[in-house]
């Protein structure tokens, strides 16, 4: 995998407004070959005459990037401060599969005289243009009202062509688009200068699009459409002894409609649309700057996300099923601690803990049981130098090299049999890193 990112930032003040220009560029090259072996050796050794056929799929993607948003704001300490922008981004994306069969036992490439499965993906692009604004309104030094509202208007294009007896031959173009409107609602007061209070009420929405590469006649759509949601909040945000100590804590509710949900068929995974859904939860996060130089840090949250109402027929997902791969229980600590060196140099010691609780993995095309992924921790320690400009740090992310599961899926065709590809967290990892503000 290859990827680079650009961006330019440009800061103008008016007097009246200020003006920031942010503008980025992203590219990403990758290349995997998967072994697709228990999901295709089964069917594909007897009708070709392989004794110990295997099968993989060859998969190069190229994705560029661009976003460009411009924002201009009044100042924050006006009774009636404002913010409008603009915002565009344009993904372009190509796609190839290839379903490569080799020696299972050498490795050594098997020719053949017919394709197995050829998918050619692009180019396809997303486009969205949106614009956006706010008003926050402070009634009296300790009560105000922030009022929003986004327009969004997007666009995809997708061509996919295809060839090889496990694929068929496809040749296609898909075009969609979508408005939505989104708004925000954030009244909050100030009962002290170290207390306040805050209710936040918004919209929001996730685009549909193509279900890539996925062979037809596995009984997966073509397109999935965008989900929808309104989230409630109810928060207070405090400080006390002289500010050394904040704490957080918030209750949340998310009415979902349309929710994208996973499936899989005939070892692909694709996206479809569900019915209703529900998310509510507690957050906390607590902040304490123990003597000079030493802050303590701690983060958690309970969750309980399900269904609210059955699925598509597609899905073995009924009311009152766990989301997946969404935890009831997530928390974090951290301690940091920087201290100065003499001779314009200072250091910073730091160390964080992270619990990810257990999840339940993608509903199923067929009846039978859902796996519990099981839950995992994680410490990271990191230190480092600073001089002038300069940041020097060394780190050591997933110190006890857990194999924490992220996600799990069926690698054959049956989508309850074994054996099961599990993806894992980012193993140990130890790395020295330099940067300079400018």
């Amino acid at each position: 995998m290859r990827y680079r990112l650009y961006d330019a930032s440009l800061d103008a003040d008016f007097g009246w407004a200020s003006l920031v220009s942010s503008t980025s560029y992203g590219k990403l090259d990758r290349a995997s070959n998967a072994d697709m072996t228990t999901a295709y050796g089964p069917i594909l050794n007897p009708m070709l005459g392989l004794a110990n056929g295997g099968y993989s799929m060859d998969n190069p993607m190229s994705l560029g990037k661009f976003t460009q948003e411009l924002r201009l704001q009044s100042a924050e300490d006006q009774t009636l401060a404002w913010r409008a922008g603009i915002f565009y981004t344009r993904e372009r994306t190509t796609n190839t599969q290839d379903v490569l069969v080799f020696d299972a036992s050498a490795g050594e490439p098997i020719a053949l005289p017919l394709v197995l499965g050829h998918v050619s993906i692009g180019p396809a692009s997303f486009t969205e243009w949106a614009a956006y604004g706010d008003v926050t309104w402070h009634v009296s030094p300790r009560f105000s009202l922030l009022l929003g509202a986004r327009y969004t208007r997007d666009r995809t294009t997708f061509t996919q062509t295809s060839t090889g007896i496990l694929v068929g031959d496809t040749d296609f173009t898909i075009r969609g688009s979508d408005n939505p409107t989104t708004f925000l609602v954030n009244p909050s007061f100030k009962i002290s200068d170290d207390l306040m209070v805050y209710a936040r009420v918004a919209s929001g929405f996730r685009p549909g699009g193509p279900n890539v590469g996925v062979p037809p006649g596995l009984g997966a759509p073509l397109t999935f459409g965008p989900d929808k949601l309104v989230s409630y909040e109810l928060g207070l945000k405090s400080s006390m002894l002289d500010r050394r100590m904040t704490l957080d804590v918030a209750g949340f509710y998310i009415d979902w409609s349309k929710i994208q949900l996973t499936s899989f068929a005939g070892g692909f995974s694709f996206l479809g649309n569900g019915g209703k859904a529900r998310s509510q939860g507690i957050e906390a996060s607590w902040q304490y700057v123990a003597a000079t130089g030493l802050v303590l840090s701690a983060n958690g949250s309970w969750t309980d996300a399900k269904l609210a109402a059955d699925a598509t027929p597609a899905l073995y997902a009924l009311d009152g099923d766990r989301l997946p791969y969404v935890p009831r229980w997530n928390a974090s600590l951290a301690a940091d601690y920087d201290f100065p060196l003499g001779g314009g140099w200072s250091g910073f010691v730091g160390a964080s803990y992270r619990y990810i609780g257990s999840r339940l993995n993608d509903f199923n095309t067929a009846p039978g049981p859902r796996f519990a992924v099981p839950g995992y921790h994680g410490v990271d320690l990191r230190a480092g130098l600073n001089v002038g400009r300069w940041t020097f740090k060394a780190y050591v992310k997933n110190l006890t090299d857990e194999r924490g599961i992220s996600s799990i899926g069926p690698e054959t065709i049956d989508p309850l049999a074994a054996p099961f590809g599990a993806i894992y967290v980012a193993p140990r990892t130890v790395g020295l890193s330099a940067s300079i503000e400018y």
